[in-house]
């Protein structure tokens, strides 16, 4: 620390003692030389991960295509350089260590990492392997080819971290609007037509109104603003929008909507867990993904200029005049024009209102098709203005992704917007961009209010023509500005969006609507100069909305991030209420089970094989299409705790362990084995629902056990039953004789679906009376299909078992008189259900035991292939779960995941003892030089808050920021010769930083004052040879030296009272305060959920590479050593109004531009600020004596 004497620091040299040797040196020699050495067996504990290990080190990783071009082009280009080593001198010593090992520079390289991380495939992290992504997204995806078609100039910057759909989008939005302000608020734009450049119209204006007005319009799909012709456009922009509304429609969910999930058209996604051949269905391609985002994107791109044209029509504005504007070309409020004609074959030239001619019609010539287009103006405002806003926020409200309640730790989360951020970047939702941004909901009926005041408030229609101009343009543009006004102060306020940079160039838009109305509204008062205002005004607010959709995208944001030389954190690293054991164990044993369940061979899934689960609200997730692989049951687990939370997985773990003798067991094994599956029967006794019948579906969640109900005529609302009286009810009630026998009623009718059945039946059709005889047609109809509509088309093992019993006979041989009097046979008919003798309750009937008895053979055949097919059912599901629970169990996740203090001996006799699965069992033996280095890593990280500080901050900086260029083998926590591992001095650091390519100076990345905050001078040097030799972080200084004579007194002072530094987080209200839970071991003690102090106030972490810069607040040890805020009094004024404009106004123009992403609002006053308690001694500052200055320090 600058002003720390060398007097001082010698001191502290010599007193400060041996230390123990810290070095992870053993780590890398294992197997290191990829050869079978005579200690391999002692290294490795299988054949498999030895084999592994020595191709991982001498092939090492596949190139990928676009690797190898870009390697061999550097080659011929004579840029290929030694990516291994920063300087010769580094370089030397690298191949001097890969000579002495027998290896390659590259393979003694990969030899540093550690295992299980060589199997992590290149380019991806623990998570994307979770989702089993075992490739990088695309350079190209179809959200960049649509952003390249719908813009070609942002285009050329597409690409899946390039410009979205949503962008484009906005841009589409901000096009129309312009467009239809700029028409209404500017007269000389408005009034020039895009061809009558000439004498009368200088060629500047006319060049003007191509720029501002024709182009914009056309690229934002309002042809009439830029061609003319409304009559054409409408009728043909209705037609094909129209199709794709029907369209829209229909994949949206038809008349169910989006909210039907079951048996509601093409939104059948199944029940329970029958969902096998989800995946493979085949989707027709008026179903694929990208015609479901051309038809939404069309529709939302004419939303305003067709509803301005349907406004229009009603309206009868000048679009639809069969004469010129008679107003404006007359230039009067009264004009008298020419007649046009004789009068016996002409209408008065100023009687142009709802004509589409202005002949007389004669006979089938002339016709006025204005009452044709009335009615479709109307249908086009009810459809297309009203209910696909309303239609499409249902779709947002049901397709938007839903942020788990907890984490992986099984706390709370507090951080949703991170986490909502990382969902979309992996949404498969074909309307994933009309949410992305956290877009308004009701954008379009903003539009559409827009239109509504622009068209109908204007001399230039039917409704309003009488009064004058002036008056009409007044009102408009006042009402105009009024609403833009409002609106943008409420969007300014609310901030709608997900991020800075969308909010930013939402205001702008905002901005530039109301100073669009205002201008309009200063035209209208014939005030000078407005247009040219308009064209500056469009320039502006065109640029900044492109320079926000540009600085968005990632690339754009990692070289401002560069060139502004910032590091991001994940946590706040200061703090000293940082949970390091939580963050350690994430880091560092839970990554490292997580990659080794993942990738390694014989635990992975299979590479192709894509995850799918059955998720419904209040449920928990369940996987489909179980293949067996440990890796399935470990993310199934991950879910289900990030679904659900710590305290009811635990209690669901703890439940697995109650006897099987005990009552609510037996229970649910015979609900398993008897009662789940169609055709059972449950009526709770305070049911609300309105239903005639209560037979349906039973389906089991197995963890946490829950039984689903679906009833046959309400699927879409399911009841789950947990409670030992509610299963109980359920058992009882289906063992009733009359439920019993309905029950058999409905397998029978189930064997005779499909079959031709004899049903002899007579129809008879009254024709009429004669007198007293009524005239009667008979017509007699003998075989008949049977046919079943469930809630759900899917099949199972080619057996229907969804919900929903709508029984129907359906007769084809019909044989009877027709209308005119003659024979016909083959006549159709469709008996429902209560003509056959079937009720609600399934009794048995009369009719119905006619049927059957006629039948009785048909049945007698079949009834058992019905009842064997339900039966497999029910075993497959309750098979598969137990089969689950063997390959992994749920207690894995908290008697092995989240217990981090395991030694490999201890794993190994945990996963014996509660594992069933062999390879489970054996995995710390099969593995052992992973589960070893897994160990030793550990060991090291958490043998001193010192040291596991240390990594903790290395390994955040790695995964926050290794796209700036920082070399794997230096920084990266999977690499033995890593820094996390080697804590040093900060003359030691700077040299390191330095060799590695990493400048120290006041414009790097580490500059003075970061290093600054990550040493402190102590009063005397305690650790000599490797660690901190002359400054500590503030962290380490106040937890480490607090009791002894050598710790510098560090706090926040506020008059009239001090406030320990370490009390900081309490003292002050913050972002990141929203708790005050105690516990800091969130698998083993109860109420977890609810956080530790550390983790409420430090942020919750990350556990893999995620380099992704992401808005978020700033921490509160981050801005408390921030310069004060002056106080606005006598004395201080000048001082304060320096740094509003300094320091608050640059930092949140920063802010607005997208230029940081960390939000700092708040600031200690100028009487809180940071006290180091030093005092000035010939040697330098020290810290000041005390009753314990014999202590000793406390040994690492």
């Amino acid at each position: 620390m600058p002003g720390l004497s060398r007097a001082a620091h010698e001191e502290e040299q010599s007193e400060g003692g041996e230390d123990e040797e810290w070095e992870l040196g053993s780590l890398a020699k294992g197997g290191a030389d990829g050869k079978r050495d005579e200690d391999d067996d002692g290294v490795f504990g299988s054949t498999l991960e030895r084999e592994g290990w020595e191709q991982w080190v001498r092939d090492g990783e596949p190139e990928g295509r676009w690797a190898r071009i870009l390697r061999r082009i550097s080659r011929l280009v004579g840029l290929q350089r030694d990516a291994l080593a920063s300087t010769p001198e580094e370089g030397v010593a690298l191949s001097s260590a890969a000579a002495a090992a027998r290896l390659t520079p590259a393979q003694y390289d990969r030899t540093l990492k550690f295992p299980p991380f060589h199997l992590l495939p290149r380019n991806l992290t623990v998570t994307d392997v979770k989702a089993n992504r075992r490739k990088p997204p695309p350079l190209v995806s179809l959200q960049s080819l649509l952003t390249t078609a719908s813009n070609g100039v942002l285009g050329a910057a597409g690409s899946s971290y390039g410009i979205k759909l949503t962008t484009i989008e906005g841009l589409r939005d901000l096009m129309q609007m312009f467009a239809l302000l700029i028409t209404a608020g500017s007269p000389t734009l408005s009034t020039l037509q895009s061809g009558s450049a000439s004498s009368h119209q200088p060629a500047e204006s006319t060049a003007v109104r191509i720029l501002f007005v024709t182009i914009p319009s056309f690229l934002s799909l309002d042809f009439v603003a830029a061609f003319g012709q409304a009559l054409v456009f409408l009728f043909v922009l209705t037609a094909v929008t129209f199709a794709a509304l029907y369209e829209f429609y229909r994949f949206t969910g038809g008349w169910h909507g989006p909210a039907g999930k079951l048996g509601q058209g093409k939104l059948d996604l199944g029940e329970g867990f029958d969902r096998e051949d989800l995946g493979a269905r085949r989707t027709p391609w008026r179903d694929s993904y990208a015609w479901r985002v051309a038809v939404t994107f069309w529709c939302g791109s004419v939303y305003l200029p067709l509803s301005r044209l349907a406004i229009g029509a009603l309206a009868w504005t000048d679009d639809y005049w069969d004469v010129p504007n008679p107003y404006e070309l007359f230039s009067s409020e009264t004009p008298s024009p020419p007649p046009l004609g004789p009068s016996s074959d002409w209408f008065d030239p100023m009687d142009f209102c709802y004509r589409t001619t202005m002949r007389r019609r004669t006979g089938f010539e002339h016709l006025n098709f204005a009452y044709v287009l009335l009615p479709l103006a109307g249908l086009v405002i009810v459809i297309l203005s009203l209910w696909f806003p309303w239609r499409q926020h249902k779709v947002v409200k049901s397709e938007a992704p839903t942020v788990d309640g907890w984490t992986e730790l099984g706390e709370h989360r507090r951080n949703h917007n991170a986490e909502y951020a990382r969902l979309l970047d992996v949404d498969p939702s074909p309307f994933n961009f009309l949410y992305r941004d956290y877009r308004k909901r009701w954008a379009l009926l903003f539009k559409l209010v827009n239109v509504l005041l622009v068209v109908l408030i204007q001399k230039n229609n039917c409704l309003l023509r009488t009064y004058t101009t002036l008056y009409l343009s007044i009102v408009r543009q006042g009402c105009l500005l009024a609403f833009m006004a409002l609106f943008c102060i409420l969007s300014a306020w609310s901030s709608p969006y997900l991020t800075l940079i969308s909010n930013s160039s939402d205001l702008i838009s905002r901005i530039g609507f109301v100073l669009f109305a205002l201008l309009g509204l200063l035209a209208a008062l014939s005030i000078p100069g407005t247009d040219s205002a308009v064209v500056l005004t469009n320039v502006v607010v065109y640029g900044l909305n492109i320079y926000f959709a540009l600085i968005g995208t990632s690339s754009m944001q990692s070289i401002v991030k560069k060139l502004r030389r910032r590091l991001d954190f994940s946590v706040d690293i200061f703090s000293p209420d940082l949970d390091l054991a939580k963050h350690l164990g994430r880091r560092v044993w839970q990554e490292s089970l997580a990659a080794l369940f993942l990738c390694s061979p014989d635990l992975a899934m299979a590479p192709k094989q894509k995850l799918a689960f059955a998720q419904e609200p209040g449920l928990p997730p369940y996987l489909l299409n179980f293949s067996g692989s440990p890796a399935e049951r470990f993310i199934e687990n991950l879910k289900i705790l990030r679904e659900i939370g710590l305290d009811t997985y635990s209690d669901a773990v703890r439940s697995l362990d109650t006897s099987p003798d005990s009552y609510i067991m037996r229970l649910r094994r015979l609900i398993e084995l008897q009662h789940t599956g169609p055709d059972m029967f449950y009526k709770p006794p305070d049911l609300s629902l309105p239903l005639t019948s209560f037979f349906g579906r039973v389906d089991v969640v197995p963890f946490p056990f829950i039984v689903v109900f679906r009833f046959d005529q309400n699927p879409t609302q399911p009841l789950h039953l947990v409670e030992e009286a509610e299963l109980e009810l359920l058992v009882q009630q289906n063992r009733q004789p009359e439920i019993v026998a309905a029950r058999k009623v409905r397998l029978a009718l189930r064997a005779l679906e499909g079959q031709l059945i004899f049903a002899p039946h007579v129809k008879v059709h009254r024709l009429g009376s004669t007198g007293r005889t009524d005239v009667e047609r008979h017509i007699s109809y003998r075989m008949a299909r049977v046919r079943i509509v469930r809630n759900s088309a899917f099949l199972w093992q080619g057996c229907n078992v969804s919900s929903g019993f709508d029984v129907s006979l359906q007769y084809a041989d019909g044989e009877g008189p027709g209308r005119d009097g003659r024979m016909q046979r083959g006549q159709k008919l469709t008996l429902a259900a209560p003509d056959v003798g079937i009720d609600d309750t399934f009794q048995l009937t009369a009719k119905l035991a006619a049927l059957l008895v006629r039948n009785r053979t048909l049945v007698d055949q079949r009834l058992p292939i019905v009842e064997s097919a339900l039966q497999r059912h029910r075993d497959f599901f309750r098979v598969e779960a137990e089969r689950k629970h063997q390959v992994l169990s749920h207690a894995f996740l908290l008697t092995v995941f989240g217990e981090n203090q395991l030694s490999g001996t201890d794993l190994d006799s945990v996963l014996r003892s509660s594992e069933e699965n062999v390879k489970v069992q054996t995995l710390a033996l099969s593995y052992k030089a992973a589960v070893n280095r897994l160990e030793q890593r550990m060991e090291a990280v958490t043998k001193d808050s010192t040291r596991g500080w240390w990594y903790l901050f290395w390994d955040d900086l790695w995964r926050r920021n290794h796209n700036i260029g920082l070399r794997d083998r230096d920084f990266s926590p999977h690499y033995a010769s890593s820094i996390c591992y080697h804590p040093m001095a900060r003359k030691e650091l700077e040299l390191f930083l330095q060799s590695r390519g990493a400048d120290v100076g006041r414009r790097a990345y580490f500059h003075p004052g970061f290093l600054n905050r990550l040493y402190v001078r102590p009063a005397r040097g305690i650790w000599s040879n490797y660690v901190l030799t002359t400054r500590y972080q503030f962290y380490l200084d106040e937890q480490m030296f607090s009791s002894t004579s050598h710790a510098i007194p560090l706090h926040l002072t506020s008059s009239p009272n001090a406030i320990p530094f370490n009390h900081l987080s309490h003292a002050f209200q913050h972002h990141h305060t929203t708790s005050t839970s105690e516990h800091s071991d969130p698998f083993t003690r109860r109420n977890a959920s609810q956080g530790t102090h550390f983790t409420v106030n430090t942020g919750g972490g990350t556990d893999e590479d995620d380099p992704e810069i992401r808005q978020r607040a700033a921490f509160i040890y981050e801005e408390v050593f921030e310069r004060p805020l002056p106080r606005f009094r006598d004395g201080s004024r000048i001082a304060w109004a320096r740094f509003q404009v300094q320091v608050r106004a640059k930092q949140w123009v920063e802010r607005f531009l997208g230029l940081e992403p960390c939000v700092r609002d708040w600031r200690p006053s100028e009487d809180d600020g940071v006290m180091l308690d030093l005092r000035w001694t010939k040697g330098g500052w020290r810290a000041p004596p005390s009753a314990s200055a014999k202590e000793k320090p406390e040994q690492l």
